[in-house]
């Protein structure tokens, strides 16, 4: 991890002694691999470095945009799409979605996932779908508040880390309406009605997934969850299945990119900014 006592002429610099192109910083060890090869995909030549946490990573790009720095950092876009004022820099990359999450539970790497794990080739893809598109509808007003929350600066605790407490049980995959229902009633108070259609009207007009709007790890109980019921179904057996093997199953984005709007538009975007 870098310290930024080092000047920015020294950090930028950096990329001479490493004989790379850029310096690439992230926020922390998990994004590595997942910029790793994105940035091969674009067919850089990069050094990928963690920062230690979202709170350096925003000094970094702090440097960048006040100070010119000639190095490059890549990072969660969080709610920035629907923030009043967004940081655009060409040497500022971002993800499509949330978070690199919302781009590792791609259907295609949950079906792997699940064929891996029961020994079988059966096609769970209309499965997966339904169940994404399930998900996302019922937590869609909530998203709501949560991007609100962020827009606003309101500081309230609208999603937790993940969506246990939302789930029909803990061994679930399906959102409980009911529940997601109970607590928008408890945090409602806190939002205009004119902050809460803002938002409404922003969501309609995004061209994204709301998948990829969601938080990245509030996703990843629901999908291990319907990761184990799947495999139980096909197979019989009950696999140890934690979040970390979900991330090593996932993280390799690379097969099949050219099918996967986030990864290509991301690709892209390097191709166009750092070449």
């Amino acid at each position: 991890m870098d310290s930024l006592d080092y000047s920015t002429e020294a950090l930028s610099a950096k990329s001479l002694f490493y004989n790379k192109s850029f310096i690439v910083y992230v926020e922390g060890k998990e994004d590595r691999h997942f910029w790793k090869y994105l940035f091969e995909l674009a067919e850089t030549n990069v050094k990928i470095e963690d920062v230690g946490g979202l709170k350096e990573i925003e000094k970094y790009i702090k440097k960048i945009v006040e100070e010119e720095a000639d190095f490059i950092v890549a990072c969660d876009s969080d709610h920035s799409d629907f923030y009043q004022t967004k940081i655009i820099h060409p040497k500022v990359i971002n993800t499509y979605g949330y978070s690199i999450e919302n781009s590792l539970y791609n259907p295609l790497e949950i079906q792997k996932v699940i064929q891996k794990l029961s020994k079988t080739d059966v096609d769970v893809m209309t499965i997966i779908n339904d169940w994404m598109k399930d998900f996302s509808k019922k937590i869609e007003e909530l998203l709501v508040y949560d991007i609100a929350n962020a827009r606003f600066d309101k500081g309230i605790g609208v999603l937790p880390s993940n969506c246990t407490q939302f789930l029909n049980s803990k061994q679930s995959y399906s959102l409980s309406l009911q529940k997601v229902k109970e607590h928008i009633e408890k945090i409602k108070d806190n939002f205009t009605e004119e902050e809460i259609n803002d938002v409404k009207i922003l969501i309609d007009k995004t061209p994204k997934n709301l998948w990829f709007h969601l938080r990245g790890h509030f996703l990843t109980i629901g999908v291990t969850n319907l990761i184990k019921s799947l495999v139980k179904d096909l197979d019989g057996s009950s696999p140890t299945f934690t979040s970390d093997v979900l991330y090593a199953f996932t993280i390799d984005c690379r097969e099949d990119w050219k099918e996967k709007i986030d990864i290509m538009t991301v690709v892209e975007t390097i191709k166009k900014n750092c070449a």
